[in-house]
């Protein structure tokens, strides 16, 4: 049965990566995939990375946000 991983394994570089937004961000370095703990080390900085980036997108759609009007249009 086939592990479900987040990151994606970079056999060449022999490291963590994600794609965002068309972006590739390298994570930790590890000898093999296996190597449990450098996963989960890349897989923190990877929830980091979308939780600033999360948040960001959040105040730049606030910031541009109009205000609703009261009478629904079709």
């Amino acid at each position: 049965m086939p592990r479900k991983y987040e990151l994606t394994w970079d056999k060449t570089a022999k490291r963590w990566i994600k794609t965002i937004e068309g972006k590739k961000h390298y994570f930790e370095k590890a000898q093999r995939k296996t190597d449990h703990d450098a996963y989960l080390k890349s897989l923190d900085a990877y929830r980091e990375l979308v939780g600033l980036t999360r948040s960001r997108a959040v105040q730049i759609k606030t910031s541009k946000r109009r205000a609703k009007s009261g009478s629904y249009k079709y």
